[in-house]
């Protein structure tokens, strides 16, 4: 979250985020705008942002239950328009970008709310506004997902405790240092989570349950052709007939609505709906794939660190590359041994062009943090290089 509001503290005005919205078929078509942005509707069903010149920037398209937005060429050469960072917050990562409208409209509403509060900080003196305002949504987002529970009679000892502990962490007078005067739980689900009392305004300001949980995306440059021998791929020079790149898995749409969901804090992830025994499979076999365990007694999956860049690209790309993608069976141990023996790969050797070497139980130093290995790993116990990697043997 600390990245969207990196880029959501750059916008000055929140006219972009509801030029956005107005994208939207449900939304009215009405914007007003001092910089001469206009929303129009072509003939072909289409809506389309316009600049002071007349000339598109974007273009939306309903397509059954999904948005197609497209970025035009006037945008493109403005990586720096307040268009571009609303979108990147957005996790527009694609051009065009098709999602469904339902779930890029939640996006859209969510930095909405959060530009808000962000701008409510500032305002109110709030020494570092961006992360005051990511903690409270965070809390906001948490205290929402445990009032569900309560209101549905899914309590438990540890539940009630973490109640009590945002309690005491929302009473504390360290917000008092940040303008806020007073912060109240609302206990009902279907209003916002939180309530602000800042003493630079007469009225509370509501906070709702924001999970911005998918990933930022880069700024999407001008589609530029390049030359490419016809007999390479990928620069590698090597035959593209033999090149078999993996195949990712496709993430069904109740997998990724479950995913945008749930609640991540720091290294947990907790899934707040109610799923049928082959939803849930489903979404765990994708957790599990991306690193978390199921822990029974917490009731949560954990991670060695916090999945939410993860899972984040996991939702923004509809796709996942798992074990089986790669065609991973795992080389007997005698057998790599004997690799390395005939290879006579010594301590602190790089071995280059390793072809789909699977990696078991052996004597490997590499891990995904370090900067050495580079490849894929989906569990800690099993790993994959792909043919363009390193490995680091010992």
């Amino acid at each position: 979250m600390k990245n969207h509001m990196t880029l959501l503290a750059r916008l000055e005005r929140i006219s972009p985020i509801l030029a956005l919205r107005t994208l939207f078929a449900w939304e009215a078509p009405v914007l007003e705008d001092e910089s001469g942005l206009t929303v129009a509707e072509p003939e072909d069903g289409a809506r389309e942002l316009r600049d002071a010149q007349d000339r598109a920037l974007l273009s939306a398209r309903t397509v059954g239950d999904d948005i197609q937005i497209v970025s035009h060429e006037a945008l493109l050469e403005q990586p720096d328009h307040d268009l571009n960072l609303s979108l990147q917050a957005l996790g527009f990562a694609k051009n065009p970008l098709r999602m469904s409208a339902e779930q890029f409209h939640d996006r859209v509403l969510g930095i909405d709310a959060a530009w808000c509060l962000l701008q409510r900080f500032k305002d109110a003196g709030a020494q570092d506004p961006q992360e005051v305002t990511t903690r409270m949504l965070q809390i906001a987002s948490e205290w929402n997902a445990l009032r569900i529970d309560c209101f549905e009679g899914r309590t438990s000892t540890s539940k009630v405790a973490r109640v009590e502990e945002l309690r005491e962490l929302l009473a504390h007078p360290q917000w008092k240092t940040a303008g806020v005067e007073k912060v109240t739980l609302n206990e009902d689900p279907r209003g916002s989570a939180l309530s602000l009392k800042f003493a630079n305004r007469t009225w509370e300001t509501e906070v709702p349950a924001v999970s911005m949980n998918w990933q930022v995306a880069q700024p999407i440059a001008q589609a530029k052709p390049k030359a490419r021998d016809k007999n390479s791929v990928r620069g590698t020079g090597a035959p593209s007939k033999a090149i078999l790149l993996p195949r990712a898995t496709k993430i069904r749409a109740e997998v990724l609505a479950v995913l945008q969901a749930v609640q991540i804090t720091g290294s947990e992830v907790r899934i707040i709906e109610r799923l049928s025994p082959k939803l849930y499979k489903a979404v765990n076999d994708v957790l599990t794939e991306l690193g978390g365990k199921w822990s029974t007694s917490r009731q949560v999956h954990v991670f060695e660190a916090c999945p939410q860049e993860a899972i984040g690209a996991a939702i923004t790309n509809g796709e996942l590359l798992t074990a089986k993608d790669y065609e991973f069976f795992p080389t007997p141990d005698e057998l790599v041994a004997e690799l390395v023996l005939l290879a006579g790969v010594s301590p602190g050797m790089r071995v280059l062009g390793v072809h789909l070497i699977s990696v078991q139980k052996v004597t490997v130093r590499a891990s995904p943090q370090s900067e050495d290995w580079r490849g894929v790993c989906s569990r800690g116990e099993r790993k994959c290089l792909s043919r363009f990697e390193f490995l680091l043997v010992s």
